[in-house]
This record gives structure tokens, sequence and C-alpha cells, in this order.
């Protein structure tokens, strides 16, 4: 068979992912706006939880219509047959027949390849993972993510080492291993509210980014605050203040081990009972 690299770029896909990029910008700029107008610890966790719970909230929405684009992909794929393709001219489909028959010996073998190794092959990049986006997707909304952190960053400058390396360390995996973990819940959770009718209600995905919010303020407590305060001196119950390092590290463990466990490509093969019989 031919050995032809095939790429399929879903606009869906790449559409969606503008769209969370804006997101984040706007949730981003929202928390900037509302945190000097509430002070303190409290302002804290509550302009965290508002702007993180909207930006969820409309991820979940939109992450619907994705899985609605992959399922739709994949059953394309698996019913695959150059037969009833859509062409302009049929000299065209001649010319086309002609040189499958020359690369594949048939068109029979050639929807047989489609719908099993190109099938395989192209779903691998989708659905290759427990998430329902690869992890390198997911890296187009965190664009942002770099001159947000350096804003808040420049607000630790004078501040203790200590302080600074543990904030580091909490905007380092905000960054790469919260969001991304945060974001793959709530379009998993997005995904099965649209399941029954193909798009979840508001309020579905109001209650989603209700829980992704309420998950990022329990994080942000444990590799934010509870570091910062150690490395302060303010709770010596959890030990000195270099203490803070190794905490802020160890409360990001679990979710790098969650992030391993979501994103990490695994083999993926799926057969139609139609590939079967053909075979």
């Amino acid at each position: 068979s031919a050995r032809t690299p095939i790429r399929l770029l879903p606009l869906e896909m790449y559409v969606a992912l503008a769209m969370f990029h804006i997101f984040y910008c706007l949730a981003g700029v929202s928390f900037l706006l509302l945190w000097p107008w509430i002070p303190g610890l409290c302002g804290l966790h509550l302009a965290g939880f508002l702007s993180f719970a909207v930006l969820m909230a409309l991820i979940a929405h939109v992450s619907a219509g994705v899985a609605r684009m992959i399922q739709s992909l994949e059953d394309e794929l698996c019913h695959f047959c150059v037969r009833t393709a859509r062409i302009f001219s049929e000299d065209d489909r001649k010319l086309l027949y002609k040189s499958i028959e020359e690369m594949y010996g048939s068109l029979d073998a050639f929807d047989i390849e489609v719908r099993t190794h190109m099938k395989q092959n192209v779903m691998q990049g989708f659905v290759g993972q427990r998430a329902l986006l690869p992890y390198r997707a997911l890296l187009v909304p965190l664009t942002f993510a770099g001159p947000f952190w350096a804003s808040i960053c420049s607000a630790y400058i004078g501040k203790p080492a200590l302080v600074r390396v543990a904030f580091w360390i909490f905007s380092i995996s905000e960054t790469t291993v919260v969001f991304p973990v945060c974001m793959a819940l709530a379009m998993e959770l997005g995904r099965a509210a649209g399941a029954s009718d193909g798009a979840g209600t508001l309020g579905q995905s109001a209650a989603i980014g209700a829980v992704c919010a309420a998950l990022h303020g329990v994080l942000m407590q444990t590799t934010l605050v509870i570091p910062e305060r150690v490395a302060f001196g303010l709770m010596p119950e959890w030990g000195l203040e270099w203490h803070a390092v190794p905490i802020a590290l160890a409360s990001a463990l679990p979710m790098c081990a969650a992030a391993v466990w979501l994103f990490r490509p695994a083999q993926v093969v799926q057969q139609c009972s139609r590939d079967l019989a053909l075979l």
C-alpha cells in the first residue's frame, strides 16, 4: 500500500481552541480587575472562583461541540466509501479511481485501508489519551499564561527568596499542570452533559464551572497560600521557612500524576463491524 502522509485538520477544533484562548484571556483580565476590589485572602479566592468558574463553564459548553466533531470524524472514517465521494467532474472521478487502483490494487482495498489503518492513525491524535483533547492542543490557550504570570510576579519584587521560589513553583504548576487538568475535567463533564441532547444547558455548564473553580480554589490554597505563609513564618506548625519549597512541590505532585494519567498517549485500536465484514 502507499505510504503518503495524510493530515486531517478539523476546523471546529481549531475554532474551539481559539475560543478557549479568548476565554482564558478574559478570565485573567477579570481576575486582575476583581482582586483589588476584594482585598485579602478571601478576595484572592473569591476573585479566582468567579473568574475561573465562568472560564470553565464556557469551556464545558463549547466542549460538547468538540466531542460531536470528533465522533462525527470517526464515524465518517469508519463508513468511508470512495465511490460515494462528491467530486466536481466525472472525468476527475475516473482519474481518481485509476490512481487509487494503481496504488492500492482496487477501490475496495483503499476503502479498507481508510477504515482501518488510516482511521487508527488519524484518531490517535484525538483520542489517544483519556482527556478529550491532547495536551499539545491545550497549549494554545496557555500562550496567555506567560505575560499574565509575569504581571503577577512583579508584585513579588523585594519579597524574601523563599516566597518568590514558592510562587514560581505555583505559577509553573498552575500553567503546565493545574489548568490543563481542570480544563480536561471541564471538557469531559461538558461532553457528558451534552451527550443526551447534543448540547449541555447553561445551568449544567454553570454547575461544571463551579465544580472546577472549587477544585482550583483548593489547589490554590495548597500550592500557593500555605507555602507562602510558611515562607513568611506565619505557620510555624508547618515547619521552618525553608519548608515552604518542599511543601509547594509536594502539593503539585498529585496534579502532575493526574496530568500524566489524563494526557499520556495510549495506543487506540478501534474497529467497526463493517470493517470486520469487509476483511
